[in-house]
């Protein structure tokens, strides 16, 4: 095929999927940093005066479920900043109609400081980070949307292959893709920003198409992995189940991050879980190995016999499965701290540059009648070359 075909293939998917990389790119841009925005937007949520010691963490569950008698607490984030309010993730209901909250308690007093349903299509300052974050992710169309971002990631996967191809036509003349033509100004300028900018960025963009095709499209991506490295699978997906979900457990929370702190000893909890349909505890530990800002090495805790029932360490595990632990990481950023934060977060807005200036591009092209001739030149078989 003509190079004239691949220049217009490459137009018409930057144009296609212009309007959802746009959204994706500004989106993501404020995602990387949604828990400072969140703690701006929200201080009076996020931030307590500290006043004594904290109370337990099994009280302050029970004073968020008698505060709220129709949910439950599933989750649990460990911050433990005296500073900060403790975060608790509560449901109500069961398969597809779960609803789900997030609670902001004062540790200090169990005052109950506010509270928000995630997943809702609200734009308010309480909800306006779980409204970025889930129209990132889905569009807030449901599995439709993420299927329809998962497809989106994968066109564009492949059209940075097209950008290299595209990109250096001449060995010999490959430095000048890099170069703006900065007094040259107008169009050539215009393509020059488009063409540099995302050879600059294409290892980030790639790594981030990448990434978000591993959260859309997950189980043919898995399945992808799997062919080439064995994953092991999630223990939520092999345990045994109860009879019926255990609602009220004999251990609590405190009890299964005593435990699996005593499994694993110099690991610091940071996040703990509660599964009644499992009748399992999930506690998150972290080291200073791990590659993100957050623990991954996971223990299970039988919520009724206090046994171990697994543990999931990152350095026991496949080469498929640390690649797939690397996704989030690298797609937030958090696998190299703020400076990976302040990356991705730049790597949206240049995105954002991309996708303008390749519309400047086309639509100047179409006023100068190029994009007729570019339909004749495909039927004359590809024989004049691209601008």
């Amino acid at each position: 095929m003509s190079r004239q075909f691949w220049v217009a293939a490459h137009r018409y998917v930057g144009l296609t999927l212009a309007l959802f990389l746009l959204l994706a790119a500004l989106t993501g841009s404020l995602l990387a940093f949604h828990r400072e925005i969140d703690a701006w937007l929200n201080g009076d949520w996020h931030f307590v005066t500290p006043k004594g010691r904290r109370l337990p963490l099994d009280e302050l569950v029970r004073r968020a479920e008698a505060h709220y008698p129709e949910l439950a607490v599933r989750r649990l984030r460990l911050d433990g900043a005296p500073q900060r309010a403790q975060v608790l993730l509560m449901a109500a209901g069961t398969g597809k109609e779960v609803s789900q909250w997030e609670i902001f308690i004062d540790p200090h007093s169990g005052h109950v400081l506010g509270a928000r349903q995630t997943g809702v299509f609200r734009l308010d300052r309480r909800h306006v980070i779980p409204f970025l974050y889930h129209f990132h992710h889905t569009l807030h169309a449901g599995k439709a949307g993420t299927w329809l971002m998962g497809i989106v990631a994968l066109v564009w996967l492949f059209d940075h292959f097209l950008v290299i191809y595209l990109s250096f036509p001449s060995p010999k003349s490959w430095l000048k893709s890099f170069r703006l033509r900065r007094r040259a100004g107008g169009y050539r300028l215009n393509f020059d920003l488009h063409r540099a900018g995302g050879l600059y960025a294409w290892i980030v963009l790639f790594t981030v198409a990448l990434s978000g095709l591993s959260f859309n499209l997950r189980l043919p991506f898995k399945a992808a992995v799997a062919w080439v490295s064995p994953l092991t699978p999630a223990y939520g997906d092999i345990a045994p189940r109860p009879a019926v979900p255990l609602e009220n457990p004999p251990l609590g929370f405190e009890d299964a991050i005593r435990i699996a702190t005593a499994v694993r000893p110099g690991l610091r909890p940071d996040d703990v879980g509660f599964a009644p349909d499992l009748g399992l505890y999930r506690v998150r530990l972290r080291s200073e190995d791990d590659i993100a800002d957050y623990g991954q090495t996971k223990v299970y805790v039988d919520a009724q016999t206090g046994g171990a029932r697994r543990i999931d360490e990152r350095t026991a595990r496949t080469a498929g499965d640390r690649f797939m632990d690397w996704q989030f990481p690298l797609h937030s950023g958090r696998a190299f701290g703020l400076a990976g934060r302040m990356m991705i977060c730049g790597s949206g807005l240049v995105l954002s540059v991309l996708v303008v200036t390749g519309m400047v591009i086309w639509w100047k092209k179409c006023k100068a009648g190029q994009c007729r001739r570019d339909g004749n030149n495909k039927r004359d078989g590809g024989r004049s070359q691209a601008p």
